[in-house]
């Protein structure tokens, strides 16, 4: 029969043994291909990822000398990763949609992934208007840009100072006793001819 203090300290090693390993779980150490990226698209293939790491690599290549070799390697090999991603990503998803061809929701799913129309937010803009009041209503805040945007020209024409003591003159500089007259000129050429 165990003691009780066996058992107590079974006890805590137990709970111990369960924190611990939740605060410091076990990691299995995979090794990263040289290319792979953090979050790689599903059909993008090992052999295309190191294809498109060559491709950057030619496009700095051709950035630093931009000779038309340089230019003609890079655009080769920018037209076969193009070609080939497409053929990827038109596989995957043909073979995505064929596996749930019974699911409509993985379907709608994929879709709205690709479509990029996720969950929306519900999160609320709060604008200080120039009073200081908070507002937070989408009818306070549009009324707010309303009346903000209509009345900017009214306010600027208000801090516009007009001087009405000067005329056009004022701006104009000391008149010259130069000009010169636009003639008609042989061939049907114009020509600039001063005139004294």
């Amino acid at each position: 029969m165990e003691s009780e203090a066996q058992t107590k300290f079974n006890k805590f090693e137990s709970i111990y043994t369960r924190h611990y390993n939740t605060a410091f779980p076990e990691t299995i150490n995979t090794k990263k291909r040289k290319n792979q990226r953090k979050n790689p698209k599903p059909w993008i293939l090992p052999w295309l990822e190191d294809a498109c790491d060559r491709k950057h690599r030619l496009y700095k290549d051709f950035v630093k000398k931009p000779t038309p070799a340089n230019g003609l390697k890079y655009k080769k090999m920018k037209k076969f990763v193009e070609k080939h991603i497409k053929l990827a990503k038109n596989k995957y998803y043909t073979a995505y949609f064929k596996e749930h061809h019974a699911n409509s929701k993985k379907q709608w799913q994929m879709l709205n992934s690709l479509l990029n129309r996720g969950k929306k937010s519900m999160h609320t803009t709060k604008l200080i208007s120039a009073n200081g009041k908070v507002i937070s209503t989408p009818k306070e805040i549009t009324s707010s840009f309303n009346d903000y945007f209509c009345g900017i020209a009214s306010s600027l024409k208000a801090k516009i100072t007009v001087n009405t003591s000067y005329d056009h003159y004022h701006y104009l500089g000391p008149p010259t006793d130069i000009s010169i007259q636009l003639h008609p000129g042989r061939n049907g050429h114009s020509a600039l001819i001063p005139l004294l």
